[in-house]
């Protein structure tokens, strides 16, 4: 049976999509090097390592940010000149600090009593893992995304499961609901990075 070919007045729409907010630091080779040695201090001057996701790395404790040091400063200006924020909100913001040194890697998680989360990437040698999301429609939709070409996958970020690569000095900011992982550092230097939570308070609402 010869197939009929049936020209289509075709499009498409992308609706409910998630927001990623991706920010690089201006001049961040300037900062870099204070960032770090904030990082290796941090760990040198307490005695903790959390362990939850992450596997064979040192994290520090969640210390609420109140620009009472250069990190804090640093990502309350950023955060408060995103543009896409209305200015009726105000930002409670968590931090800690993340040094993976090789073989290390954090396990899948999300991030809860939240509304986003994120990470600022200050060390990132080559092959020290990418940040992996995994579709929040991965299961309900799974044949669905299989069914899709690559080229119409990659138009429309339809993916089970999305790679992202790191880059230093830049900042990344998604839905904390995101399940996501970080691929194990397979370079012969420490990442370093800083971790994020963010709750949104609004002046119309009162959550408390």
């Amino acid at each position: 049976m010869t197939q009929e070919i049936i020209n289509l007045d075709y499009n498409y729409i992308n609706l409910f999509p998630l927001t990623l907010h991706q920010l690089q630091i201006e001049c961040f080779e300037n900062k870099k090097q204070e960032l770090i040695e904030f990082a290796y201090n941090l760990r040198h001057t307490t005695n903790v390592n959390i362990q939850n996701t992450n596997k064979g790395g040192w994290q520090s404790k969640v210390y609420k940010v109140n620009g009472d040091n250069f990190i804090e400063s640093l990502l309350l200006n950023t955060f408060n000149s995103i543009p896409a924020f209305n200015n009726n909100i105000a930002l409670d913001i968590c931090y800690w600090v993340n040094i993976n040194p090789t073989g290390s890697f954090n396990t899948k998680h999300n991030h809860p009593n939240s509304d986003l989360a994120g990470v600022l990437w200050i060390k990132i040698p080559k092959n020290s893992g990418d940040i992996v999301f995994v579709s929040p429609k991965d299961f309900e939709s799974f044949i669905e995304i299989f069914s899709y070409k690559d080229e119409f996958k990659k138009l429309t970020n339809n993916y089970h499961i999305y790679n992202f690569p790191p880059k230093e000095g830049s900042i990344l900011i998604f839905p904390s609901h995101l399940q996501h992982r970080v691929d194990e550092n397979k370079s012969n230097e420490d990442r370093i990075s800083i971790s994020f939570n963010i709750k949104i308070k609004h002046n119309h609402f009162n959550w408390d």
